[in-house]
C-alpha cells in the first residue's frame, strides 16, 4: 500500500499534521488495522511541529527560512516513528531532493545519487527494510533540506500462537502416521 505523508485527502499525513509532542498514536488510513506512533519531534526553533502539505511532510521548527514541508538540517529537524505491526518498506517518494543532500530513513543513509528516479525523487531499496511491530526508527536530513511524500509498504502478518500451535500439531500428527 501507498502510505500517503502528505495532507491530500484522508491520509496519514493528515492525521500527522500539527502533532507536536510524542508518544501520540494515529491511525494510518491505507492500511486497515495499522497504527503509527509519533515518538519525538526534534528541532531548534519554538514550537516544533509535524507539517503536513499538499507536497511532503516535515517539520515546522518555526525559525525563519525553515522550509516547513521538509526536514532541514540546519535545524537539526527529525522525527521518530513506530509502526504497531511487523511492516515490509520498499519504496520512498521524497521531495525536493537535490545533488549533495542527504536523508535518513531508519537505518538506511540515501544519498541523492542513490534515487531511482532523480526526477521524480523516488528511492527504491534494494531489499525490502523490515521493521518490527514497535521497532523505533528516525527521520531526517543529515544534509540539505529534503521532504517525504509517501512510502510503500506492506503489513507483515504475523501467526496467531494458536495457529502456529496447529501447524506444529499437524506436523507432529504426519511424523507419528509415517512412522506407523
Amino acid at each position: 500500500a501507498i502510505v500517503r505523508l502528505d495532507n491530500v485527502g484522508p491520509s496519514t499525513g493528515a492525521n500527522l499534521d500539527e502533532i507536536n509532542a510524542g508518544p501520540t498514536t494515529i491511525a494510518v488510513p491505507e492500511v486497515p488495522g495499522l497504527s503509527l506512533t509519533v515518538h519525538a519531534i526534534t528541532g531548534s526553533g519554538l514550537g516544533t511541529d509535524l507539517n503536513s502539505t499538499a507536497t511532503s511532510l516535515g517539520i515546522n521548527a518555526g525559525d525563519g527560512g525553515d522550509d516547513t514541508d521538509a526536514f532541514d538540517a540546519t535545524f537539526g529537524e527529525s522525527v521518530t516513528f513506530s509502526f504497531s505491526q511487523a511492516v515490509s518498506i520498499t519504496q520512498l517518494d521524497l521531495t525536493n531532493f537535490e545533488d549533495l543532500e542527504i536523508f535518513e530513513f531508519g537505518s538506511t543513509t540515501i544519498n541523492y545519487g542513490d534515487l531511482t528516479n532523480q526526477s521524480t525523487d523516488i528511492y527504491d531499496f534494494s531489499s525490502p527494510l523490515l521493521l518490527a511491530a514497535d521497532e523505533q526508527f528516525t527521520i531526517s536530513a543529515s544534509s540539505g533540506t529534503i521532504g517525504i511524500e509517501g512510502l510503500t509498504l506492506t503489513a507483515v502478518p504475523v501467526p496467531e500462537p494458536s495457529t502456529t500451535a496447529l501447524i506444529g500439531l499437524g506436523g507432529i500428527a504426519l511424523i507419528l502416521r509415517r512412522r506407523q
